[in-house]
Parts: C-alpha cells; structure tokens; sequence
C-alpha cells in the first residue's frame, strides 16, 4: 500500500492514473488523500478519498484497478478504516455506471445501498450512487479478523 497526500510527488501521477482509467481522462478530484493498493512493486489498484463534508461527515471514493485481485479483504479494511475510524465518518459514498456488474456485486455484498440517480452522468445516462453506513460496516464481517 502507498498513501499519497496532495503535495506528495506520487499524488499527481496516481490521480492521473485513477481519473484516467474512471473517465478516459486526467481530471482534478477535489480531495487530498490517495491510496495506491499494490501486488508486489505493481500498482494494481487505487482509490481516492474526496468530496469530504466535514459538517455531514461523509466522504466520496473513486476507485480503479487493472486486476480484479486487487480488492483482498486487507485491502478493504484499510480504505474504510481511513474513512469511519480515523475521520469518524457516518457514510461513505461510491458512484459508479448501472452497467458495472462487478461494482454492483461487491458493493451489495459488503451492505452499501444502492440508488438510481437519473442524469447524473448527464441528459440520457444515470448514475448509481451506493451509501455504506459505519454500522453497516463493522456489521458486515468482511474484516472480523481486523
């Protein structure tokens, strides 16, 4: 696992990779926390924490991988653990496009909810949104032995 703080030299170059490979471009992310998850020296995976409203306490993830090995039960216990028990946040938020069945998959197992925005990705698409509450998550038993 790499941890980058914007400022860190990595930062720029994970979140070029992680909004490249969301939106087939580099695009900003208003957030100041990347975690690059690795396989050895490779960077399989990074997520972004962003969107944090302090006042509600919730904060949004991007995430994008190469392999879908990069999401071990570790790996999932650290990305949440930053969000519910060191920033103390009531939800986190993912989005992502109805048609991403993996998303859907993973995020239904691991007790978000799950909700239909229509035009949220613009005049003719929707977006799903999922909502994982900090009960859900330490109810969920995909990290019992962290």
């Amino acid at each position: 696992m790499i941890w980058a703080q914007r400022g860190d030299p990595n930062f720029r170059v994970l979140l070029a990779g992680l909004s490249s490979a969301i939106w087939g471009e580099p695009r900003e992310v208003a957030g100041d926390t990347i975690l690059a998850l690795t396989d050895g020296e490779d960077v399989i995976g990074i997520v972004a924490f962003h969107n944090y409203d302090a006042k509600a306490g919730v904060m949004e993830l991007s995430a994008a991988a190469e392999t879908p090995r990069w999401l071990t039960r570790r790996d999932l216990h650290a990305v949440f653990s930053c969000v519910f028990n060191q920033c103390g946040c009531p939800a986190a938020i993912l989005r992502c496009a109805p048609e991403d069945l993996r998303m859907a998959r993973i995020a239904t197992a691991y007790g978000f909810k799950r909700y239909e925005i229509p035009r949220l990705r613009g005049r003719d698409e929707s977006e799903i949104v999922y909502v994982l509450g900090d009960d859900q998550w330490r109810a969920n038993g995909f990290h019992k032995e962290y």
